[in-house]
């Protein structure tokens, strides 16, 4: 998460950090059971957890310093009594992050300032009021640094402590609250830009709201009611308006059984006062709550925690100040506390929940609407409560401090960056089984590998497999192979028993009261098992040179009717003797052998679980042994180990004992003898199996127990004197049943690692060494180009407990870095990077330092920034380029300005500006530019030709780069002539007479002007035009042409336009044809049909006659129009069609003439019909030659007119006709149009 700006206020909602605006908070929380939160105007992120006390006069507890060693990812550093709740932030402004514990029973805040190996000094505790359980970390006085907000619920009030800075604090002034104040929240109520303060009352069932002055003081509360027993509140904008809401948790559970729990909304009005509440019910014993947007709506969402159910009940908001019924998800048992935050970076809110009663975390991974994965377990201390989460390694995953009520510790559990806290691989094996392993290098390859014991019990024992997964390197394994054993192993050890150099197995298999010996290939296969005999119920088995004959032997503990020790002797070969039997205490659970009295021969101690006792059996040398001598442990002894607990040179025996969950230590006198044991808590009811090793790397011996019960394994580190500190567990796995555990450095880094036997399969829990950096970003300020800045120094430390190994740690450009860390770092230790910048240009520049090691979240980085300048003048031209686009050739376009900029510290000395090419530059830069000053170059265009024209504007100057240059650009545009049609073609045109105009187009498709000079016509041809003088880049005009003949045949002519354009004058070729008149006769001139019978017809007379002396061809733009006389006139955009008789029969077609035949007349009505011809034009619908009625034209109308003697005429719609189409005429007054169009003429009406 980014830290907050000056001036800048950051919102908080249970986990999820909203940036509002300066002046301005739009939601923030606390929980006991809670998350992390950014508060406005601080130098370091804060996040926080739980209830964080209060600070007053500090007192120190204890003044030497102490080691802390991370190990297995978790460390724990102790606090006051009974801590509730947990926060972090920066209280004293070094940059790295504190801790504040809230200790409820001993009425103390314990202050742990942190150190930048992500480790602590000593804590220093305050004294505070009575009760206190939580609290919240702000600045409410808004100088800057970190005040507190504690309740005390013992009091009834609220402390408000100033903070000064430097992790000191002034004396707390109290504010009144409800009764019983459980929890406090910060948010800005009432839009002042103040913070105030909610606080959930859980015996009168109200929340406090005081109002915050500005100034770390605050108003006299006002209470608003909520349900029952409320016990936490958070704080976000449930309906979206703006407006900070309340939702507080309300438990319901001080009586049993349990009510049921809801979660209480009040909507905020926006002044400090609250709408009265409404309920929405929860799961059972609702005891934290968290907001933040679960699924991606920009809705704020909830999340509680509910004791009773032990579930986390989420309720969807609607964005309106409503929800959704909960949905519940399994936690932990006993669930305290939620806290919502990305724990895997997926940009997806998690949750995590500590679980008070299973003293574990539960992380369940928000899947981005709204549901969340199945829950993973990482083990706390005792009795977790209150969580922060936090990056306090600095290696970029967020790591979570979590307060332990009952062990009085904090443990800080890193996390790897991908949703888990704990570095733990988990191989399934045959499920509900593995019930024992070793480890040993089975392949020769140099890495240890692991064979465990599968019991395979279903009613009855069966032969139960032996599984061997052999080690791929780093902590990882490859599938298991299974062997057969004898019927129900229980366990299961390795030597090399006929001494060709490579490790054989043998387990005891209790149901077949045998032990097999799997003699091994060297290849990490082994041979099929050879089974000897040892009596009833073999439970454990040992190995040992027990006679110094160089050959290895078995002890082996037997449960039988007289629980014994039998001895097998090694015959060398892979084979044994028979058991020769010692007497062992009732049910010999384990055995282990070493030599307890000093005289170089193996004596063996067993576990003997319904005795309570530890059975010592001292060697003879021979591989017989005396009568043992017991020693009482703790209850149900189970397994045993040896090893030098004290430093003391003696061999001692620690004892994991299965009732009540202890670890027995007897340290040995060095004569065989012990002292009486001490027994430590392992934190669990079941403590089966126990083994040694250097867990943090103190070279003092420490011990880790297998927890069948709770699923964990515990570590009890050792103080070097033969005591032990408090247990630190960790998870097996799941809901797993830890039976054995096994040390060995599976990951090849020189710690101590555990493989774990559980009723799934194996587990691995990887002691990883720790990459803690310091700090994790750096800024350089301003540095000149081409010089390099003072070193800026980065610590890497390794507080884990194994050996960091590094392969690369890497600067990006403009900076660069030196160290003293090598290619590994050992634990406990801390190297020095030095980082320089060198910035290779101006601005700001940013780079990363990058560390590649074996930690579990590698590669970390740390973030680098810096200014880049020049020092001296900087010359800088703006914009870069020019382009003027079109400018007509010979014509200079409008000015374009550059900006000359000397970003430098000195003055720029300019000797010359120049443009090149068509280009020109005026300006009013003087021969020196003062630093921190510009002036301006203007430069215009001339094109000199056609085309793209380039150019370079140049400024020398004393700056680096001189000089410097703007590309110029443009292009020279002339007229260009274009002329539609290229040709004109006039036909026939009678001599004597004009034509119809024709059209030509000029059109200006360049990028200027055309000027036109003349405009002229030649031959028989002439032209007007509305052209001007001048026509615009992208204009055209019209020039009309006509034609007069004056002789016949073919004319020709020219049409010239004489311009400023390439390829002037352009021209138009004309051509025409000279018809001399034709002459026209009809006879009769006149038909009279005297009186006719309406539908009767008249015969016809005589002829008519119509003379066509040629065929004759239209233009396109010519029409027919036809005379009552007979003639024809070609007329401009319109045509007509003739009709004749209706009868095609008598209708003869010539081509030299047109001959009519006496029309019949069929009238349809009274009065007189005309006898003459009846025009009709028709579109597309051509009437046949051989006639039919009288159609309507495309207009769908048809005219005519009456006159007798004469035609009439009808125009329905112009039609075109090409030059390539004719019209032939046909005797009865029929035409046809050929080559496309068709025309026919009928006769009658």
């Amino acid at each position: 998460m980014e830290s907050a700006s000056a001036g800048e206020v950051w919102s908080i909602q249970e986990g999820a950090a909203e940036r509002t605006g300066a002046d301005t908070v739009k939601s923030m929380n606390l929980d006991k059971k809670r998350s992390s939160i950014k508060i406005s105007n601080l130098k370091s992120q804060i996040r926080f957890g739980a209830a964080l006390g209060l600070f007053g006069a500090l007192t120190a507890f204890g003044s030497a310093a102490f080691a802390q060693r991370y190990i297995f990812g978790r460390l724990d550093v102790a606090t006051g009594v009974a801590p509730q709740s947990v926060a972090a932030g920066d209280f004293n402004g070094d940059g790295k992050l504190d801790v504040a514990v809230v200790n409820q029973n001993d009425g103390t805040v314990s202050i742990l300032m942190g150190k930048p190996d992500a480790t602590f000094l000593p804590r220093v505790d305050v004294a505070v009021g009575p009760a206190p359980v939580h609290g919240v970390v702000a600045d409410l006085n808004g100088d800057g640094k970190l005040d507190l907000a504690v309740v005390a619920s013992g009091g009834d009030f609220v402390s408000i402590l100033l903070g000064n800075g430097d992790g000191t604090f002034q004396p707390h002034v109290d504010y009144g609250t409800g009764r019983t104040p459980e929890w406090i929240a910060v948010g800005d109520f009432n839009g002042d830009g103040k913070l105030d303060l909610a606080v959930a009352n859980s015996s009168d069932n109200t929340v406090s709201v005081l109002l915050g002055n500005g100034d770390g003081m605050f108003k006299a509360r006002a209470d608003y009611g909520a349900g029952h027993e409320p016990f936490a509140v958070a704080i976000g904008d449930f309906n979206s308006d703006g407006k900070l809401d309340l939702a507080v948790a309300n438990s319901n559970c001080s009586t049993s059984p349990c009510g049921p729990g809801s979660v209480s909304i009040l909507l905020g009005k926006g002044d400090g006062t609250f709408q009265t509440e409404v309920e929405y019910a929860t799961g059972t014993e609702p005891v934290s709550v968290v907001a933040g947007d679960l699924d991606g709506d920009g809705k704020a969402d909830l999340a509680l925690a509910c004791a009773h159910d032990n579930t986390v009940s989420v309720l969807l908001g609607k964005g309106d100040g409503t929800f959704q019924a909960h949905q519940d998800y399994a936690a932990g048992t006993g669930p305290d506390a939620v806290i919502a935050d990305d724990f895997n970076h997926d940009g997806k809110l998690d949750l995590a929940v500590s679980n008070q009663t299973s003293a574990t975390i539960s992380l369940l991974l928000g899947k981005g609407d709204g549901t969340l994965q199945p829950r993973v377990d990482a083990v706390a201390g005792a009795g977790p409560r209150g969580m922060a989460a936090a990056d306090f390694s600095g290696d970029g995953a967020l790591d979570l401090a979590v307060a332990n009520t009952q062990s009085n510790t904090i443990s800080i559990l890193l996390g790897a960056g991908d949703g888990t806290l704990e570095n733990l691989k988990q191989y399934p094996l045959l499920e509900g089984a593995a019930i024992a392993l070793t480890t040993g290098d089975f392949n020769g390859d140099g890495k240890p590998d692991l064979a465990v014991a599968n019991q395979n019990c279903n009613g009855h024992c069966g032969p139960g497999p032996v599984s061997v997964l052999l080690a791929s390197g780093g902590g990882t394994f490859q599938t298991h192979v299974d062997y057969a054993t004898g019927d129900g192993p229980m366990s299961v050890t390795s030597g090399d028993f006929n001494g060709d150099g490579i490790i054989d197995l043998v387990l005891s298999n209790y149901d077949a009261n045998t032990v097999s010996i799997l003699l091994g290939n060297g290849d990490g296969s082994f041979r099929t098992h050879v089974d000897y005999a040892v009596g009833t119920m073999p439970l454990a088995v040992t190995v040992g040179d027990f006679n110094r004959d160089g050959k290895l032997d078995l002890a082996v503990a037997v449960d039988d009717m007289f629980p014994k020790v039998a001895v097998l002797l090694g015959n060398g070969d892979g084979t044994f003797r028979p058991p020769v039997n010692y007497g062992a205490g009732r049910l010999p659970r384990s055995i282990v052998a070493g030599d307890f009295n000093g005289d170089g021969i193996l004596d063996l101690a067993v576990a003997n679980q319904n005795d309570n006792t530890v059975s010592i059996l001292l060697g003879n040398a021979d591989g017989t042994f005396r009568t043992r001598v017991d020693y009482p442990a703790g209850n149900g002894p189970f397994s045993v180990v040896t090893g030098d607990f004290d430093a003391d040179g003696k061999l001692d025996l620690a004892v994991a004992n299965k009732f009540d969950g202890s670890a027995s230590v007897l340290l040995g006198n060095g004569d065989g003898t012990f002292k009486p044991h001490v027994d430590y808590s392992t934190g669990s009811t079941s403590a089966l199996s126990v083994t040694t090793g250097d867990f943090n790397a103190d070279g003092k011996m420490d011990l880790a127990v297998a927890n069948g019960s709770s699923g964990s394994v515990s570590v009890l580190l050792g103080n070097g004197d033969g005591t032990f500190r408090s247990e630190v567990g960790f998870s097996a796995g799941g809901n797993t049943y830890p039976y054995s555990v096994a040390e060995n450095d599976f990951t090849g880094a020189g710690g101590s690692d555990l493989a774990v036997a559980t009723e799934v399969g194996a587990s691995i829990v990887l002691n990883s060494p720790v990459a803690a950096l310091f700090p994790t970003t750096l800024a350089f300020g301003s540095q000149a180009i081409g010089t390099t800045s003072a070193a800026a120094t980065v610590k890497l430390s390794n507080p884990g407990s194994e050996p960091l190994s590094i392969s690369g740690i890497v600067a990006s450009s403009d900076y660069a870095v030196s160290h003293t860390c090598g290619s590994s770092l050992a634990v406990g230790a801390a190297c020095t990077v030095s980082v320089t910048f060198a910035p290779g240009a101006g601005g700001t520049r940013t780079g990363t330092i990058t560390f590649t090691d074996a930690a579990a979240n590698s590669p970390q980085t740390v973030s680098l920034t810096g200014t880049g300048f020049f020092d001296g003048p900087v010359a800088s031209l703006s914009p870069s380029a020019l382009d003027f686009g079109g400018q007509p050739v010979g014509t200079t376009s409008a000015p374009l300005a550059v900006t000359l900029t000397n970003s430098g510290n000195t003055a720029l000395g300019i000797a010359a500006v120049s443009a090149s090419g068509d280009f020109a530059e005026t300006t009013n830069c003087r021969s020196s530019l003062a630093a921190a000053a510009s002036c301006t170059i203007s430069v215009t265009f001339t094109p000199t030709a056609a085309g793209m024209r380039t150019g370079t504007l140049s400024v020398t100057d004393n700056a680096s780069g001189s000089p410097q240059t703007v590309r110029l650009t443009g292009a020279g545009n002339v007229p260009i002539v274009s002329l539609s049609p290229s040709r004109l073609s006039f036909g026939n045109q009678t001599l004597g007479t004009t034509s119809a105009a024709q059209v030509v187009t000029l059109t200006n498709t360049g990028g200027a002007a055309l000027r036109i000079s003349a405009i002229t016509a030649t031959g028989d041809f002439t032209q007007t035009n509305n052209c001007g003088s001048a026509v615009a880049s992208g204009a055209h005009c019209a020039i009309n042409v006509t034609f007069t003949p004056a002789a016949a045949g073919t004319r020709t002519g020219t049409l010239s336009i004489t311009d400023n354009a390439s390829g002037s004058p352009q021209s138009v070729s004309l051509t025409g044809v000279g018809n001399t008149p034709a002459a026209v006769s009809l006879s009769p001139s006149s038909v009279s049909f005297g009186s006719q019978t309406v539908g009767t017809q008249h015969r016809r007379h005589g002829a008519q006659s119509y003379q066509r002396h040629r065929e004759r061809r239209f233009r396109p733009d010519q029409h027919l129009w036809e005379h009552g006389g007979g003639g024809r006139e070609l007329r401009d955009q319109r045509h007509l069609h003739a009709s004749g008789s209706r009868h095609p029969e008598r209708n003869v077609e010539h081509h030299g003439q047109r001959q009519w035949q006496p029309a019949e007349c069929e009238p349809d009505r009274r009065g007189e019909h005309s006898g003459g011809r009846q025009l009709v034009a028709v579109e597309r619908q051509l009437r046949q030659p051989d006639g039919g009625d009288n159609e309507r034209g495309a207009s769908g109308r048809t005219h005519q007119h009456g006159r007798r003697g004469a035609q009439s005429y009808q125009r329905h719609r112009e039609r075109r006709f090409r030059p390539d189409q004719q019209l032939r005429e046909y005797g009865g007054g029929g035409r046809e149009l050929r080559d496309q169009r068709h025309l026919h003429a009928s006769g009658g009406r």
